[in-house]
């Protein structure tokens, strides 16, 4: 626990029978709840996923330059909106220099969970930050994760998820409209560096939302098409998505945004990945973000 990593796992790795091919089955979820200063980004309570070979929900990992000046790193890479986690009243976490408190961990058994809080990094604006993840084995090569996160304090919560993905597969009970000019910041404020926005806002292009999501719908899903951009899997294993359904009935969304947004351009990354943003917005807020 000192570091502030927990990881529910289940499948295994076997040869198929007469073959040489390898069918893994392997898959896992973790959460960071350390500290986030120094080399770190400010990404405390962020999940990664893999499955099958793949990490389908991934950090964005190493930096373009390591001369503590490139904007892409400063105002993107290391920023909340980029990772897996939420974001309160449009602002990075705080610099929370120590692990945070774990609650709950059993990875015993057909039904897996963890549990962190981690309220200094929105303190004093928030009372509670805490995320409770959930694994659940359907068979030996299939399980399926609920995820929740509670927000208390605040005017602004959103929820940001991205996989290994470029391509949206679909949308449910969502009227995404594309917004034509500018940035997740504005439709008059251009993609790109901007010292003005070191939260991350300038950094996400191609902005499509949905403002007015019906109160009618209960659930709304986005589906990531998984993409194997270093061709590591089998061609039989490339099949993949990364489908997420979010429940809109007891903390009804104001907003859900779809956007792209670059990794550091290394390595073979893609140039884009995906990002999803799932927004409520009110005085003295108290959201469970419930995925």
């Amino acid at each position: 626990t000192g570091f502030g990593l927990m990881a529910l796992r289940d499948g295994r790795q076997q040869n198929s029978t007469g073959t040489a091919q390898t069918v893994d089955t392997q898959r896992d979820i973790y959460m960071y709840y350390g500290k986030n200063v120094g080399h770190t980004h400010l990404d405390i309570l962020h999940i990664v996923m893999d499955a099958y070979g793949l990490n389908m929900a991934p950090d964005l990992g190493y930096p373009e330059m390591m001369n503590g000046t490139d904007p892409h790193t400063n105002q993107w890479t290391k920023a909340t909106l980029s990772h897996n986690t939420v974001v309160v009243n449009e602002k990075s976490q705080n610099s929370v220099n120590k692990t945070n408190f774990p609650l709950h961990f059993d990875d015993s058994g057909k039904v897996k969970v963890m549990d962190a809080s981690a309220n200094d990094a929105y303190n004093p604006v928030t009372s509670i930050y805490r995320r409770s993840a959930v694994m659940v084995e359907v068979d030996d090569s299939v399980s399926y994760y609920v995820d929740f996160f509670r927000v208390k304090g605040g005017k602004d919560h959103i929820y940001s998820f991205h996989s290994l993905s470029d391509q949206i597969a679909g949308v449910e009970n969502l009227n995404l409209i594309k917004q034509p000019t500018g940035s997740y910041a504005g439709s008059s404020i251009e993609y790109g560096p901007n010292t003005s926005f070191m939260n991350g806002y300038t950094w996400l292009k191609n902005v499509r939302k949905d403002k007015s999501i019906s109160t009618d719908a209960k659930t709304v899903s986005v589906d990531f098409k998984v993409k194997d951009f270093r061709k590591t899997l089998y061609n039989d294993q490339t099949k993949l998505n990364l489908r997420m359904t979010m429940l809109n009935d007891q903390y009804p969304l104001s907003e859900v945004s779809i956007c792209e947004a670059r990794p550091p351009l290394i390595n073979n990354n893609p140039k884009m990945l995906e990002y999803a943003r799932f927004r409520r917005q009110g005085p003295n807020l108290d959201t469970l973000f419930t995925t």
